[in-house]
């Protein structure tokens, strides 16, 4: 290590962030006790809206704070929706059902 480095490094520094981390997580932990169901882009909009001065943390801190502490949300899996069968709408009926397709036919030629 440098002369410059050493004295260049900050211990101060390594600690106003750590400290920075606990109050963002205790600030996250006091509003998911009121709401669990939070994500994490409106709790930083809050935190930025009530600390914008004095204890200032931009998006993307914040959001690899949470990742790094786990705190973010779980996902909910959706099942997978194709059709609404269950309306009370007017439905069209099933022309290819009293369809009966008949072999081709080998003497027949397309004709394009």
């Amino acid at each position: 290590m440098t002369r410059q480095a050493f004295y260049k490094y900050d211990d101060e520094a390594l600690f106003r962030r750590l400290a920075m981390e606990q109050f963002v997580v205790q600030y996250v932990r006091e509003i998911r006790e009121k709401d669990p169901g939070i994500g994490t882009d409106n709790l930083w909009r809050m935190y930025s809206r009530r600390f914008s001065k004095e204890y200032r943390v931009g998006r993307d801190a914040f959001r690899s704070i949470m990742h790094e502490r786990g705190l973010n949300l779980n996902r909910r899996q959706r099942a997978p929706r194709t059709t609404d069968s269950r309306h009370n709408l007017p439905t069209y009926p099933n022309l290819v059902k009293s369809i009966i397709p008949e072999p081709a036919s080998s003497q027949q030629s397309l004709c394009f």
